[in-house]
């Protein structure tokens, strides 16, 4: 409710479905209130990533009716707008949901264009997720991959014992992974 013009807001959520499948519903209800949750919503919607998209759809909701409100004293031109860009399903040891935006006034529309986010492959403005499939490699692995990306075509990737599966999920991340640096204190 406080944040300006040109502020992006990135929201992750654990949205691993509660494995007593007749109190997830219940569960959902009691963390957000039952006025949140989209109407027609039904606890067979809650299966596999169904949490995930149930808990966008939430926070999308929360963000415009928070900017509604915000939108009512501001004179046209100047009233607060959100574009998603981020709708992201993963899963690290339990599924996460990564969404969020950027907020921004109309005069602004013009400049938010210009961005041209939707030519990102992993730009989602709507409830269609972009999956992440999280490699299983080591950070001895990951050194090894970085030192041959990116590679020219043809160039094969190698690693020695890991799948290629595996090889193949970095390779479209890579350029977004996380970095870490080891140190001895």
């Amino acid at each position: 409710s406080k944040v300006t013009t040109g502020s992006l807001i990135i929201i992750s959520v654990n949205v691993e479905p509660e494995k007593d499948i007749d109190a997830r519903f219940q569960i959902l209800r009691e963390a957000v209130g039952n006025s949140r949750i989209p109407e027609g919503t039904r606890e067979k919607d809650l299966l596999q990533w169904g949490t995930a998209k149930v808990c966008r759809r939430i926070i999308y909701n929360e963000i415009m009716q928070i900017l509604d409100g915000r939108n009512g004293v501001r004179p046209q031109g100047t009233k607060f707008c959100y574009k998603q860009l981020f709708n992201f399903h993963y899963s690290d040891g339990a599924k996460m949901l990564t969404t969020g935006g950027i907020i921004f006034d109309e005069g602004q529309q013009p400049h938010v264009d210009q961005c041209a986010f939707e030519n990102l492959s992993y730009i989602c403005e709507g409830d269609e997720a972009y999956r992440i499939d999280v490699p299983n490699l080591t950070f001895k692995e990951i050194r090894c991959l970085d030192e041959q990306l990116p590679r020219n075509e043809g160039q094969p990737l190698t690693v020695p014992s890991v799948r290629q599966t595996d090889i193949d999920k970095y390779e479209k991340v890579y350029r977004y992974f996380p970095a870490f640096a080891e140190a001895n204190l």
